[in-house]
């Protein structure tokens, strides 16, 4: 798989691709030298940051371009503690397998039941390469800690767990895989999010990955052999009736009004759309292949369709060399667009530009759908990435898988692929980091409406509800927005949240100075010893005079 990778495009192509993307430590320019290059193979174990009540806690190991440097693996030692005491210490032996694939990994479940707590997790390997002992803990890129990895085994469930499907919608698998980047297979990442209490998750690797071919990403692929995999593994996943359920995906490039690359979130689409405008594939030529308006107006019925990390502003060096723009006011007004990813992993600026713009939208009479996710490349515990290209590398606790999530409300049997993607496209949901919130208007005729319903009935009572857990902290506010179309503006009502330290909230208020064309949706956030999180519903629409 890596062994045609060294050889290399044209070196400012290169420079450029090392400033944002995630490690593949084999790649240079032909002999020049780089600190993180050595030959052995990417080497690096990974858990989820959150492990639910009952659940096992998955070690994953992950061996990547073995084809080139191939190990041989005679056992793994586990310390877990906590506060600095052993809680256990468990020894794997491996029998000395020998691995000489493109990508190898293997999942080992760890008995953790009857702890509870900030944990860490500290695994090393023994083995061989190229005939010398070999020792990694943690991982082998240079010029990382090698710390522990950290988890919390939770004592609760997620907040809301009795009423809302949680998943992440924004994930790269090991089909994305390039000079600088890869993640982790779907089958991974359905271990992990069991582990963690999701229901679901989304695979969403990008276009100019998936045209690759399997054994050198500097070619392209004509049968698009990566893609069928993907599309054939979920259907043979969610045909299987496994848990979690995988949405199949794809992060297109596209261009939007201003001719700049942008990122587009497809789902369930059976047809494959090529970009690879912001790909560095082919130095300077940066040209969109489809405009979003294009892209839109092709889209299979079947399909949804979301603005990827839309008001995230690339860095200088992308906009001059990639052609990478951000989602522009114009992009938003396609009809077909279901909805945004204004919330990508933090947050941050983008974030608070992210929530303007969904809020600008929502007042001139638009609908579009409020999602999160992480776009993490594997990413289950520590996320790793390259800081100066050929020099150094970096890490951090953020970006990981399931961080942010978004909250379908639960059906009322099992839940299905179809059942996921109606809710998604309808608004029944919710985007959180932590809490979780339940907003309900009941009216003078016809059922009660909940986020992503029509009120037409004239509002009579507001049920609220605001729920967290230790994990996230007691409750810190809880505000009910009320969007008036005709004058334009949204309100914000702060509600009482009860004693300090509350972890719940319930409120049935009266149904008071309800705009007769507008919308409804609740904000909440919690605190855990300065550490904030917080959740969005989508709006409820008033449509009753």
């Amino acid at each position: 798989m890596i062994a045609s990778g060294f050889s290399a495009p044209p070196m400012p192509a290169l420079l450029l691709i090392g400033f944002f993307l995630y490690v593949e430590t084999h790649f240079r320019i032909g002999r020049l030298p780089s600190r993180y290059f050595r030959r052995q193979p990417e080497i690096l174990f990974d858990i989820p940051h959150r492990v639910a009540p009952g659940a096992d806690l998955p070690l994953l190991l992950i061996i990547k371009d073995a084809d080139c440097y191939p190990v041989e693996l005679n056992d793994i030692s586990i310390d877990i503690k906590q506060e600095g005491k052993i809680l256990s210490t468990t020894r794997l032996p491996l029998g000395d397998e020998r691995v000489d694939q493109p990508l190898w990994w293997r999942r080992f479940p760890l008995i953790v039941r009857g702890f509870e707590g900030e944990v860490t997790v500290e695994p090393m390997l023994t083995g061989r390469c190229s005939g010398r002992a070999l020792e990694v803990r943690v991982d082998n890129y240079p010029t990382l800690s090698h710390a522990p990895l950290n988890c919390r085994l939770d004592r609760d469930q997620l907040p809301g767990a009795e009423r809302w499907l949680y998943g992440d919608l924004h994930y790269h698998s090991h089909l994305t895989s390039d000079q600088v980047e890869f993640g982790a297979p779907p089958a991974a990442a359905a271990a992990m999010a069991a582990a963690m209490g999701l229901d679901f998750f989304a695979v969403t690797d990008h276009s100019y990955d998936l045209d690759d071919r399997w054994d050198d990403y500097l070619h392209n692929d004509e049968e698009l052999a990566k893609w069928k995999w993907l599309q054939d593994f979920v259907r043979e996943w969610n045909g299987g009736g496994r848990h979690p359920l995988i949405i199949p995906g794809e992060e297109l490039s596209a261009g939007n009004s201003r001719g700049g690359n942008v990122h587009f979130l497809l789902y369930n689409e059976p047809s494959f759309f090529p970009g690879w405008g912001d790909s560095a594939e082919k130095w300077l030529q940066t040209k969109p292949q489809w405009t979003i308006r294009k892209v839109l107006d092709q889209l299979s019925p079947q399909a949804l369709a979301f603005a990827g990390h839309a008001e995230s502003a690339p860095p200088r060096l992308q906009r001059l060399f990639l052609g990478r723009d951000h989602w522009r006011a114009a992009d938003y007004e396609h009809p077909r667009l279901d909805g945004v990813q204004m919330w990508n992993r933090l947050r941050d600026p983008a974030f608070s530009r992210g929530l303007a713009a969904w809020q600008k939208l929502l007042l001139a009479g638009r609908r579009p759908v409020l999602i999160g996710g992480n776009d993490a490349h594997g990413d289950f515990g520590r996320w790793r990435q390259i800081s100066l290209p050929f020099v150094s590398l970096k890490e951090k606790e953020e970006h990981l898988f399931g961080q942010v999530r978004t909250g379908i409300i639960r059906p009322a049997g099992t839940a299905t692929l179809p059942d996921l993607l109606h809710s998604l496209r309808a608004g029944r949901c919710l985007v959180t980091s932590g809490p979780s919130l339940w907003l309900e208007l009941i009216t003078e005729t016809g059922p009660p409406c909940t986020p992503g319903d029509t009120c037409t009935g004239a509002p009579r009572k507001l049920h609220i509800a605001a729920d967290s857990t230790p994990a996230f902290g007691p409750l810190a506010r809880v505000t009910l927005c009320i969007g008036d179309l005709q004058r334009k503006k949204e309100t914000r009502r702060p509600l009482p949240i009860g004693p300090a330290g509350s972890m719940n909230l319930t409120l049935d208020e009266p149904a008071r100075e309800l705009p007769g064309q507008g919308y409804l949706r609740l904000e909440v956030s919690s605190d855990r010893e300065g550490t904030p999180f917080h959740c969005f519903s989508n709006p409820i629409y008033l449509a009753w005079r």
